[in-house]
């Protein structure tokens, strides 16, 4: 099975799609990409959105995740 895959996908391929700020997908960065894995540009422009909103959500939850860790912080250091 393992030569099977080998033969299908000899090198495995990094594809690097870079999304914007403030709800802009740059075509350049992300819809090429996009493109030059064979998706139709519907289907471009429906994954690119879907990426973005995850993004987003991360960093989102990112900065929350910090926030907390400095309060607890503070609030350790004033109780210490």
């Amino acid at each position: 099975m393992q030569e099977q895959h080998k033969a299908l996908n000899p090198k495995p391929t990094l594809h690097s799609i870079f999304l914007g700020v403030g709800n802009t997908i740059y075509n350049a960065h992300a819809i090429e990409p996009l493109k030059d894995l064979g998706f139709d540009s519907q289907r471009v422009q429906k994954h690119a959105s879907k990426l973005l909103v995850h993004s987003v959500n991360y960093a989102a939850r990112h900065a929350h995740t910090i926030r907390t860790l400095s309060v607890v912080k503070f609030h350790q250091a004033c109780s210490g």
